[in-house]
């Protein structure tokens, strides 16, 4: 059963997502070990970033700062880490369009980390989105009131499987809600689709460009749905 969720429609200002399409292809650098975001659209890059490994950061008042989590990549060397701090509301955004036939399965790992406390209620999110259509189905969605003040939920793996022939794009992002004084994080790994291949990187064939822009509280996030 699918529910409307409206809470992504407060995008402050106008993003454009621009999306580059494979023409036969699959997800590309889908674990990052290109050490970089190749293959990738990013909204407010200054607060993204391919890492290693990552210590939780710590703020006052975080219970677990006697004992912090390290986050580290799930398949090979790195992950996707997002931040979110460009303005209240505004989300840090990752996303990539590929090709993809009905019944492909598309993964990928995804971890919450709050850097806030309630009532600021920051969350991280994955959709992905039909292009053919503008459906938006929201595949993960977390946040502070879930996972309790300086809280996560910790690396999980998350499976869809597609539909319909056509385009599509995975979309990731991470805001500050009520201010932008303490960040929360999302990390991203292992991005495949049909299962890992050498690396999930499949090689990229030559592209479309799509142009998208979401504006103020609207634009394509109003229109997708949340799995229940």
């Amino acid at each position: 059963m699918m529910r409307s969720l409206g809470r992504l429609t407060t995008c402050a200002a106008a993003v454009a997502l621009v999306a580059v399409v494979p023409a036969g292809a699959g997800i590309v650098n889908g674990s990052f070990e290109t050490g970089n975001f190749s293959g990738w659209t990013v909204v407010q890059p200054t607060y993204a970033s391919v890492s290693t490994s990552e210590l939780k950061k710590l703020n006052p008042g975080d219970p677990g700062a006697l004992s912090p989590p390290t986050w580290n990549p799930t398949h090979g060397n790195y992950f996707a880490y997002l931040k979110a701090g460009a303005d209240i509301g505004r989300y840090t955004l990752l996303s990539q369009a590929f090709t993809a036939h009905a019944g492909d399965h598309v993964g990928f790992d995804i971890f919450f980390d709050a850097g806030d406390y309630l009532p600021f209620n920051d969350n991280g999110f994955a959709n992905i989105l039909d292009l053919s259509n503008l459906n938006l189905d929201n595949l993960y969605m977390k946040d502070i009131s879930q996972v309790g003040s300086y809280g996560e939920d910790g690396w999980r793996h998350i499976d869809y499987r597609i539909g319909a022939d056509g385009t599509y794009m995975l979309l990731f992002g991470v805001n500050n809600d009520g201010d932008n004084k303490l960040p929360s994080f999302l990390g991203v790994d292992n991005v495949t689709i049909n299962g890992p291949g050498p690396g999930g990187d499949p090689t990229p064939e030559p592209a479309t460009l799509l142009v998208w822009s979401l504006a103020g509280a609207g634009g394509l996030l109003r229109r997708f749905r949340r799995a229940a």
